[in-house]
């Protein structure tokens, strides 16, 4: 991985940090620190949507693929980082009747940390907790919702 220092390309000043681009391998020779680029031809077809119509498209992907998934919320429960990918997932599945959370997220007094925005989001959504995971995941099912 090469790294700047910097906020990357979009957010830079200096107009000499560049993205890697498509279907690219870039490559650092280490004993004359160049640095080269092969790019291959993408391997599907570029259509001429608008980034509106791809985004509506992904919306409706991602909202048919979930309609479909066979959800048990007597027995499972989403769990809730703070990232982007499981806030996605809370977004997508918060309608579901009985939808339960299990917290991923470290100890902290923080109002700011990962622990305090996962609680403000199943809180928002009136998601209820079934737990909290500190340190190394454990993976299991849910059998009673009391524990």
């Amino acid at each position: 991985m090469l790294a700047t220092g910097t906020l990357g390309p979009l957010q830079s000043c200096d107009k000499r940090i560049n993205m890697v681009p498509a279907n690219s391998i870039a490559t650092l020779n280490q004993q004359s620190w160049d640095i080269s680029v092969a790019t291959e031809p993408l391997p599907y077809a570029i259509g001429e949507e608008t980034d509106e119509q791809l985004s509506q498209r992904y919306k409706t992907i991602l909202a048919d693929n979930f309609k479909r998934l066979d959800l048990d919320c007597d027995t499972a429960a989403i769990t809730l980082s703070g990232g982007y990918d499981s806030r996605a997932i809370l977004m997508t599945l918060r309608n579901r009747k009985g939808l339960r959370s299990i917290s991923v997220a470290p100890d902290s007094n923080s109002p700011l940390s990962t622990r305090s925005i996962v609680s403000k989001l199943a809180d928002h959504f009136d998601v209820p907790s079934i737990g909290q995971i500190n340190g190394l995941l454990r993976v299991g099912f849910v059998t009673d919702p009391a524990n």
